[in-house]
């Protein structure tokens, strides 16, 4: 279904574009409308947290966990909204989601004195924002141009950590922060 709609959309768009006026490279003002869906990768050590549990249940017994499942691909998107002031000056306004990274981990948990028992350990980790930036366009020929875009990137970054032993444990951090676009 996803594919088969993709498809349609994009045959869509690009019968719609190609009825449109030819505009010439110089008369690019006004406002402006766009989108991109990607795939991602985050990079993320989720051994970091892993570690952290083992020490903590030190006081109650023994964690091992000996094997880990991450997926650090996923969907990525962003929207944006502008306005070219000057057919080379403009500014933009854009939500990005730049997609999210997984681990499940698994193991064992011995109680002191007791019979080892199964647990699961889960990571999710994502981040998305708006962005503001100034786009700058550079010409080089009829058909070619490179857009530069400087701008801030205000996003948030949500963890989710979760155990399972005998009861589903959650717990979760989120950031804000501010950087360079």
């Amino acid at each position: 279904f996803w594919n088969t709609a993709v498809l349609k959309g994009m045959i869509l768009l690009t019968g719609i574009a190609g009825r449109g006026q030819t505009v010439r490279a110089d008369d690019l003002t006004g406002f402006f409308v766009g989108g991109n869906f990607a795939r991602s990768r985050i990079d993320h050590d989720f051994s970091r947290y892993e570690t952290q549990l083992e020490a903590q249940s030190k006081d109650f017994g023994r964690l091992d966990l000996t094997n880990s499942f991450p997926r650090k691909r996923s969907n990525a998107w962003w929207a944006d909204v502008g306005y070219m002031i000057w057919p080379t000056i403009g500014i933009e306004t854009s939500f990005l989601h730049l997609g999210e990274s997984t681990n499940r981990g698994l193991g064992t948990f011995t109680r002191t004195g007791s019979n080892p028992q199964a647990v699961v350990v889960t990571e999710a980790l994502r981040s998305s924002g708006p962005a503001l930036s100034a786009l700058f366009r550079l010409p080089l020929m009829e058909a070619l141009d490179v857009n530069i875009r400087i701008g801030d990137y205000y996003g948030r970054t949500h963890l989710v950590n979760g155990v399972l032993l005998n009861s589903y444990m959650v717990s979760t951090q989120t950031t804000r922060t501010s950087s360079l676009l």
